[in-house]
């Protein structure tokens, strides 16, 4: 796979509520930030007791929403992608709404 089938991208979270957060997906073109998507990532405790109750652990779990994340977008943009800004701050969202659920 050559670098033109891989899509850079910036995610910028909206700010999170204790169940959700939206996500915009931005790509650059001709020098400026254009919106491609945006995606809802739910934690609710419903979302996260049915992966705890298939055996997933905190670890296990945060592994499942990145994979979601990253088919999710692959999804909307028909391409692989890399992020190269806002990464990092969406999966700390996950981690610091999830974790009360394996205290």
């Amino acid at each position: 796979m050559s670098m033109e089938d891989i899509k850079i991208i910036k995610m910028i979270p909206d700010k999170p509520y204790a169940t959700n957060c939206d996500i915009g997906i931005y790509d650059e073109m001709n020098g400026k930030d254009r919106k491609r998507c945006t995606i809802k990532m739910e934690y609710s405790k419903y979302d996260i007791t049915q992966l705890i109750e298939k055996g997933l652990g905190y670890e296990d779990v945060v592994e499942y929403y990145e994979d979601w994340i990253y088919r999710t977008i692959r999804r909307y943009l028909c391409y692989e992608w890399e992020c190269n800004e806002g990464y990092e701050e969406v999966v700390n969202i996950l981690k610091e709404n999830i974790k009360k659920y394996f205290e």
